[in-house]
């Protein structure tokens, strides 16, 4: 006896730990952690954030070295010339380039060479083993193409503008999974709630069934009444058949979207929102959605880019500068020296300029830039007013989804409070049975379109929530 109690103690238990609450938020993070295409937007979309400051790479500071073994052997036209050089090259710098477009190089080069001589009773050569080094920095700013730094920048901004378009878009990816799994949430509670009518409905319909057989055994009624509630009773039968199967279709995609291999949800969902459905949605202020302003980003980049590449094909003028110091000695530590210490200067300071000859085809470019330059703006302005179009449709749509449902509930209140009159009339004998079967499938029908209604509501209700702005 007590092994029994303890059995039916244990399987309470474990019948109650199954039926735990599992809400709305608590579905989404299941879907998070456990929805391979979820944790993927996840992911893309930190990667993109990380990745913002990759248009900054042409500006940041650079540091390089080279190194270099050499070997040259020299024809003889003198026998003061030497026949061979060998030696050792490295040089170390540290490149910039600024926003206005000046690019900088400081750098430090050094090589040691060694010179064959031919014999001779004397050379005119102070050293054939010696260290030649050198600080040098040069300088040049564009005037014309990437003038100040115009097609540089257009370029960086492009870039950036085409990574926060990724970031959106796998926002939005992940965004849109959420509303298809808070779809899929209400839809599966729409169907428990249609399962759990019909089944009233099942319920209501076989104690007519049972009714009208009494009465037929008693000869008040003719056998086709009691058919009428047979065949009522085994319609409410089928629509409950259909409505588990489409429960159960309903149940495994619910488990799909959180990554579970099963096709049974045992848990309790939360009811529909209540107050919730009735939000009034902002006109236009702190309205946003990721997808929309990924294609506003995309035409950006693209107008950029153009622009970017228009200043490409400009003449080039560019004014360039060069200044530093050398050091020569057999010494290492005295050619350092002497670099550093800036006995021996040397400047330099000039122009330089090209530009192409083929004017025909650098026009035809040029107008092909600027022709991607206004089409990038068009797209850019469409995706703005379709993003309006939509937002206000959607707006009309959820107005129109409010006032169906609040006439479905007031439909069913009629339909209950008809349907329990017409119960009592039959009983009185007042009615037909036929009549009020009619009543009971309206009424039945009522209550399913109602939770349709419903569901309705909610889903569009999801499509506003993902223009809301989102941190």
């Amino acid at each position: 006896m007590r092994a029994a109690v303890f059995a039916v103690l244990i399987g309470g238990a474990v019948a109650a730990q199954a039926q735990t609450q599992l809400t709305l938020e608590q579905y989404f993070e299941q879907v998070r952690a456990q929805n391979h295409e979820a944790r993927a937007a996840v992911l893309n979309a930190q990667g993109a954030e990380l990745r913002f400051k990759e248009a900054d790479a042409p500006v940041i500071p650079e540091l390089y070295a080279e190194y270099n073994r050499f070997d040259r052997k020299l024809e003889q036209n003198s026998t003061f010339a030497q026949e061979r050089v060998e030696g050792d090259q490295w040089k170390t710098g540290l490149r910039k380039q600024w926003t206005f477009g000046l690019q900088a190089d400081l750098y430090f080069n050094a090589a040691r060479s060694n010179l064959t001589m031919p014999a001779a009773p004397f050379t005119p050569f102070r050293y054939t083993d010696y260290m030649e080094s050198t600080v040098t920095l040069d300088l040049k700013q564009p005037l014309w193409r990437n003038g100040f730094g115009d097609g540089m920048r257009a370029d960086m901004d492009a870039n950036r503008a085409r990574l926060k378009a990724e970031y959106l878009k796998a926002k939005f990816a992940l965004k849109n999974i959420l509303l298809r799994a808070e779809d899929t949430y209400w839809n599966l509670v729409s169907q428990n709630q249609i399962i759990k009518l019909q089944e009233e409905n099942v319920d209501r319909s076989g104690k007519m069934r049972d009714l009208m057989r009494r009465k037929y055994g008693q000869r008040l009624v003719d056998d086709v009444d009691s058919l009428q509630a047979l065949a009522a009773h085994e319609t409410r039968e089928l629509e409950l058949m259909a409505s588990r199967d489409e429960r159960a279709s309903v149940a495994r995609q619910f488990n799909t979207l959180r990554g579970l291999n099963t096709d049974e949800v045992n848990e309790i969902l939360q009811p529909f929102p209540g107050q919730e459905l009735a939000k009034k949605f902002a006109e236009k202020a702190g309205i946003a959605r990721e997808d929309f302003l990924s294609l506003i980003e995309e035409a950006r980049s693209m107008e950029l880019k153009a622009r970017s590449s228009r200043s490409s094909i400009q003449p080039k003028l560019d004014l360039v500068a060069s200044m530093g110091s050398n050091g020569i000695d057999g010494v290492t530590s005295t050619a350092y020296s002497e670099a550093t210490e800036i006995r021996h200067p040397f400047w330099a300071v000039g122009l330089q300029f090209s530009v192409a000859l083929d004017f025909g085809k650098i026009h035809d470019i040029r107008s092909g830039y600027e022709a991607n330059r206004r089409a990038a703006r068009s797209l850019a302005q469409n995706a703005e007013f379709t993003f309006e179009r939509t937002y206000k449709d959607l707006l009309s749509r959820y107005g129109e989804a409010q006032r169906r449902f609040q006439k479905a509930q007031e439909l069913e209140g009629t339909q209950t409070d008809l349907v329990q009159r017409e119960r009592q009339r039959l009983i009185n004998g007042r009615t037909t049975t036929f009549q009020t079967m009619t009543f009971e499938q309206n009424l039945a029908a009522a209550q399913i379109q109602r939770v349709k209604a419903q569901q309705a509501l909610v889903q569009f209700y999801n499509v506003l929530k993902t223009f809301e702005v989102q941190p």
